[in-house]
């Protein structure tokens, strides 16, 4: 007897029909690359303008802001640089007027020792002519022209540097003394009063002129001489 066939399994369900579709649910149509929502794009594009507009004011702000600070910079340098140039010109002026003031107080004091000295020479004694003292009249004119040395003293005391002072200091004195000490004869005879004032009056010349020396080189006067004596060759 042959074997038996086996019974395939049964299946559960119900076996689809013959020549039936099956339903499949439908998918959302796939964008095209690079592209966005309408609604995204809008934000964006808002985002941007928003975004740039706020970039160029603050690139305005910052430009104006270097701008002033430029202006700035340079109205203080101009200022500054107008300010060094009025202090040179006061300085200019104040020396140039110092200088005025002291040429004029010199010229002063040198003019009073030599119309002082003239008389003086005049009116030394003289033992051949028979005069053996300063007279009193000539004393009585030797006297004003003495204290107008000593007006140009006590001026040039605000003008003149230490170093010039300390040489002009005196000369008053000496002047005033020279009247005193040749109006009598003391104990000294004609011929020695005579040879001691022409000694005093030395003495006196000397200093004027060591003097005169030190005002030329406190006012420059070499230097400048020489300085046009030079332009002048060129």
């Amino acid at each position: 007897m042959p074997p038996a066939t086996p019974t395939p399994p049964a299946t559960t369900g119900t076996s689809p029909t013959v020549g039936a579709t099956t339903s499949v649910p439908s998918s959302p149509p796939e964008r095209p690359p690079g592209t966005t929502d309408t609604p995204t794009a809008a934000l964006i594009g808002l985002v941007g303008v928003v975004v740039g507009a706020l970039l160029t004011q603050l690139f305005a702000v910052w430009r104006e802001k270097r701008q002033w600070a430029r202006q700035v910079e340079h109205d203080n340098q101009r200022w500054e640089q107008e300010r060094e140039e009025r202090k040179e010109q006061w300085a200019r002026e104040d020396e140039s007027r110092w200088h005025q003031e002291r040429l004029a107080a010199y010229s002063t004091l040198l003019g009073a020792t030599e119309r002082w000295m003239t008389v003086a020479e005049r009116a030394k004694p003289n033992a051949l002519a028979g005069k053996a003292t300063v007279a009193r009249d000539d004393l009585r004119q030797l006297e004003p022209l003495a204290r107008k040395i000593q007006d140009a003293e006590v001026n040039l005391q605000l003008l003149a540097p230490d170093w010039v002072l300390g040489r002009i200091h005196g000369l008053y004195f000496l002047a005033a003394t020279y009247a005193l000490e040749y109006a009598d004869l003391g104990d000294r005879t004609p011929e020695e009063n005579e040879f001691s004032a022409d000694e005093f009056l030395e003495a006196i010349f000397r200093k004027k002129e060591a003097i005169r020396e030190l005002i030329r080189k406190d006012l420059l006067i070499d230097a400048r001489k020489g300085a046009t004596t030079e332009e002048g060759k060129q």
